[in-house]
C-alpha cells in the first residue's frame, strides 16, 4: 500500500516505516546536519504533512533543497 505522502518522505530519504512516536526524523538538507534535526509529521486531520527544522531553517528552503514545493 502506497501512502499519499510517501513521495515526500522519499525526498528526505526517510523510510515510511521508520516512525518515532508520531513523527519521522531526517537530516535537514538546508544546512550541514550531522544528526536528524528535521521533523516530519501528519497534521491534526491527517490530510497534511508538516515539516520543521529544529535548527531553525526556513521551511521553503528545506523543501527546495529536497526538490519539493509547499503544495507537495
Amino acid at each position: 500500500m502506497t501512502l499519499w505522502y510517501s513521495h515526500v518522505l522519499d525526498a528526505f530519504h526517510v523510510p515510511t516505516h521508520r516512525r518515532c512516536a508520531s513523527r519521522w526524523y531526517a537530516r535537514c538538507p538546508a544546512h550541514d546536519d550531522r544528526s536528524p534535526s528535521l521533523a516530519i509529521w501528519l497534521g491534526r486531520n491527517g490530510d497534511r504533512l508538516l515539516v520543521g527544522c529544529w535548527a531553525g531553517c526556513n521551511k521553503r528552503d528545506v523543501l527546495q533543497q529536497a526538490g519539493l514545493k509547499m503544495k507537495d
